[in-house]
């Protein structure tokens, strides 16, 4: 594609990398000798830092973030933040430990009897390998009854014949749809539930959670959804107006019990609750028209509140929900298998919704009424700063493919584009353990520790460019005495290109960390630097890494 070449030519120049560097890219073949990559150019920034130049930026740990990391993540990659997260905890009742699975299973009512559902113990776990923790308040006004632990939203015997049932566990429990494919309605929610004053259970929650150390709070899951994933207690789609009407109250009675906690919200599904409310259908209606964007008109809220409340803040962070979509009819790509080629490769050019102004996302929303580019991230910190001071975050998102070295090139540039897109926090959807000893795994060991002994990517971003990034992605930063710089190759061949460094004297010779896509691992070698920079081989489908000390 020409147009990403210009772009990344023109990014090259606007970051002071003096001439644009020269476009030398051809694509790799699969089985053929390196051929001539996109050229390469990092501006190390020697002397400055993010007090002195707005080309330097500080990338927050918290975007290495993981949903329910287990103890091996958290001990290998030191996991900056654990969310407890997902649809399980919009009916959690922090007293009892009771949950209800929604849709997910069958609308049936839990008691958690292991630690990722039992909140007091997940954070225990959690301080044992000084992880901090995202914790997920509920708001929807109902909580799983802990008396009723076998029951379940849709009887059959209470409310007839289902499309389908548990049949192994739980043979009376049905999916809510009879066999006519009509929704039931009218169900009883105090079948499995027990109505609750949110803000009552939101400040009493807070209250017991910030002896254990915690101070960062989201504010439900999924509001948009309810409707569906929990409609055995919330069938009538979330109007804006309710969704206020919990929210403020929710926000106040964690502050009031926490003065020191931090909120993120809304943690809204996808684009159409970015945009529209559930009421809405996805579709501009009466509700969008009252607001505009969704988004937009939540954070203008707790700016109003603000500016009534001497300032108080009820936001700190502004969160939504990404999985990449797909067109229809195609495979998937978010917590789907590697897939075919075809599949392989969207995968790869979707991560350019995540900031890319001129790439139009392939699946229904790049057809939407009035649709324009995502760029996502750039478009989640317009909207946060409609309210000065909110951060941003994604606390659920997924790429996929961890079944081959495709997710993990994904994966990996994911991460390089959170760093250097601004973003301030983002945990990767992750359950029942389902990425480790993946390539999702290795994805972020490139970046959380690379060497075995836990270096990491350094801590401040500075500016790098690929004259072709859909061949070769690239992300630097730096450290107190060394540049890290993450290369990619998307292709099937291997690539050969020359790395231009700029203001960052080096030494002769880098340390390289390359994850490869027949085992995973990550071998170390090295290679040389001339005074200027360094020519390198990026094997196919591939992460390198790039320690280069300061001279």
């Amino acid at each position: 594609m020409s147009l990403p070449r210009r772009l990344a030519a023109r990014a090259c120049a606007a970051l002071g990398f003096g001439a644009v560097v020269t476009l030398l890219a051809t694509v790799g073949v699969q089985g053929t000798a390196a051929t001539t990559g996109p050229s390469l150019a990092v501006n190390g920034l020697d002397g400055y830092t993010p007090a002195n130049s707005n080309l330097v930026h500080t990338i927050p740990e918290a975007i290495y973030g993981i949903n329910w990391a287990s103890p091996h993540l958290r001990s290998v990659l030191k996991v900056p933040l654990n969310r407890w997260g997902g649809n399980e905890t919009s009916l959690y009742d922090y007293k009892t430990n009771a949950f209800n699975n929604g849709n997910d299973w069958y609308f049936e009512n839990q008691i958690g009897n292991d630690t990722n559902h039992q909140v007091a113990a997940w954070v225990s776990s959690n301080k044992s390998t000084g992880t901090p923790s995202l914790v997920t308040v509920p708001m929807m006004g109902w909580v799983a009854n802990a008396n009723k632990p076998q029951a379940c939203g849709f009887s059959i015997k209470k409310y007839g014949s289902q499309q389908s049932n548990d049949s192994q566990w739980r043979p009376d429990c049905g999916n809510g749809v009879r066999t006519n494919g009509q929704r039931i309605t009218g169900n009883d929610p105090t079948d499995i539930a027990t109505q609750v004053t949110p803000a009552t259970q939101a400040g009493a929650m807070v209250g017991v959670l910030k002896s254990q150390g915690v101070h960062l709070y989201e504010l439900d899951n999924e509001p948009g959804l309810w409707h569906d994933t929990h409609r055995a207690v919330h069938p009538q789609p979330l109007t804006h107006t309710e969704w206020w009407n919990k929210a403020r109250p929710t926000a106040e009675a964690i502050k009031s019990a926490d003065s020191s906690a931090k909120i993120v919200g809304p943690s809204d599904a996808g684009y159409c609750w970015w945009l529209y409310d559930a009421a809405d259908n996805c579709g501009p209606g009466a509700n969008h028209a009252a607001t505009g964007d969704l988004a937009a008109w939540y954070v203008k809220q707790f700016k109003a509140y603000a500016d009534a409340h001497s300032g108080k803040r009820l936001l700190d962070y502004l969160d939504e929900h990404y999985y990449p979509e797909s067109p229809n009819g195609s495979p998937g790509i978010a917590l789907a298998p590697s897939g075919d080629a075809a599949t392989q490769a969207r995968r790869l050019r979707s991560t350019r919704s995540l900031w890319d102004p001129n790439y139009v996302d392939e699946s229904w929303i790049g057809t939407d009424v009035g649709a324009k580019p995502l760029r996502f991230i750039r478009q989640l910190r317009e909207w946060a700063a409609l309210y000065p001071g909110t951060k941003t975050a994604i606390t659920e998102y997924n790429w996929g493919g961890f079944d081959t070295i495709n997710g993990a090139l994904a994966q990996a540039d994911v991460l390089g584009i959170f760093g250097r897109e601004g973003l301030d926090l983002a945990t990767l959807w992750n359950y029942d353990n389902s990425i480790d000893g993946t390539w999702g795994e290795w994805a972020f060991r490139v970046y959380r520790n690379f060497d075995g002994n836990g270096a990491r990517f350094g801590q401040w971003g500075v500016p790098a460019a690929s004259s072709d990034q859909g061949l070769l992605s690239v992300y630097a930063s730096k450290g107190t005495s060394a540049l890290t710089v993450v290369v990619i190759n998307k292709t099937k061949g291997a690539l050969t290109s020359y790395l231009k460094l700029y203001n960052f004297p080096h030494t002769s010779a880098a340390r390289t960390f390359t994850l490869g896509p027949t085992k995973r691992a990550i071998t170390e070698t090295s290679t040389a630097v001339g005074k200027y920079g360094l020519s390198r081989t990026y094997p196919a489908q591939s992460v390198t890494l790039l320690l280069i000390k300061h001279s």
